[in-house]
């Protein structure tokens, strides 16, 4: 296939994955767009303009004339009908994508490609897999195989500017003492928590004794934490330095969940095509701190880590944020909060709010090293 015939939509990855699948080499997207896309400032306006955006180092994007009534199937019928007798009369062989626009639009780009002797498909997302129509009406199912969708472009397709962290360098420079804390996760947890609550009431950690630093874990800890700077040690006694508070007191599960979720990018049954930590996606000058970020086959996974108590304001602020992204990032996003508490420890209310905003799953300190396998 050469060109496909799309229906503009608020949701937009369903029609950027077809231009992602091997074997089918789009180099044209043509669009169709209602009445509404023409409209300044609304939200199929936003949309078309960000489709075309995330598209335009990919394929050559063009629009479709006229503008469409979205609920008028026969007018709909008509206009991708036209796009695809143009088409075929300049030689590209052309397939309609009937999964976008209104169910009116759906249905007449579908009874036009019929009418022409198109092949047409909708792409189902639940199942990663096209159903391709074809003329005679049989029905072919192909699963997704895509070339890596990254979390740039991903968030490109809903109009949010992506903008890496700073920190990336450390990352690597932590992976050891984030790989000992995965070695010795649960057990490790409570030593993890009361150094972060040390960290918070901007108190040292003591010496060494006090710490009790008899076990294998903690004279590891100790000795990598000392090793990266994130403490110093005068006289016997542990002090915490500037980056040993920030990563007790908001960075340490974040970053583990990062490496977890980094280090089995390759593996053959997570295969995440892109991870990124502490992402800043800004959308019409309002920036959002993502805790961490992935996509897998054309999902984007918004990751969100708190380590502390999740009563009161700090636990229904988390929900608040990740309610917001919901709406913002469209229904390929899925709302995955991580916390360092056991299961029996999450507040009930907590628990149903998460449910009422979204949230697909809260995965817990027992769950924690289950996650790739969980996502």
């Amino acid at each position: 296939m050469q060109a496909m015939i799309a229906l503009v939509s608020e949701q937009r990855m369903q029609n950027i994955i077809p231009c992602y699948q091997k074997g089918l080499a789009f180099a044209e997207v043509h669009l169709v767009r209602s009445l509404e896309a023409e409209a300044s400032g609304s939200a199929l306006s936003r949309a078309w303009r960000d489709t075309k955006r995330a598209l335009e180092n990919t394929v050559q994007v063009r629009d479709v004339p006229p503008p469409v009534d979205a609920f008028n199937v026969s007018a709909v019928q008509a206009a991708v009908k036209a796009a695809i007798e143009q088409l075929t009369s300049k030689g590209p062989r052309v397939a309609v994508n009937f999964t976008g626009g209104t169910k009116c639009m759906s249905v007449g780009a579908f009874l036009a490609a019929k009418e022409a002797g198109c092949p047409a498909f909708y792409v189902d997302t639940d199942y990663e897999r096209f159903l391709w129509y074809g003329p005679d009406r049989e029905v072919e199912e192909r699963k997704f195989d895509l070339r890596p969708i990254t979390v740039p472009l991903y968030l490109a397709a809903y109009g949010l500017t992506y903008k890496k962290s700073d920190y990336q360098e450390e990352l690597q420079q932590l992976s050891k003492l984030l790989d000992l804390i995965l070695a010795f996760w649960p057990q490790c947890v409570p030593t993890l928590e009361k150094w972060a609550e040390f960290a918070k009431k901007g108190q040292k950690p003591g010496p060494y004794a006090s710490l009790q630093p008899s076990n294998l874990f903690a004279n590891q800890f100790v000795s990598l934490l000392l090793r990266y700077k994130l403490l110093d040690d005068k006289s016997g006694e542990l002090n915490f330095t500037k980056r040993g508070v920030d990563f007790f007191t908001g960075g340490w599960l974040e970053l583990t969940v990062y490496h977890l979720l980094r280090s089995h990018s390759n593996d053959v049954a997570a295969s995440f095509d892109d991870v990124q930590w502490s992402v800043k996606a800004e959308l019409e000058g309002v920036e959002n701190e993502l805790d961490v970020v992935l996509t897998r086959k054309g999902q984007l996974f918004v990751i969100e880590c708190k380590s502390g108590d999740l009563r009161g304001p700090a636990g229904q602020a988390t929900l608040n944020k990740l309610e917001a992204l919901r709406f913002r990032l469209g229904r390929f996003a899925r709302l995955i909060f991580v916390t360092s508490r056991l299961d029996s420890e999450i507040p009930a209310p907590f628990r149903a709010r998460a449910q009422e905003y979204g949230i697909r799953q809260i995965v817990t300190r027992e769950n924690l090293t289950r996650l790739p396998e969980l996502l």
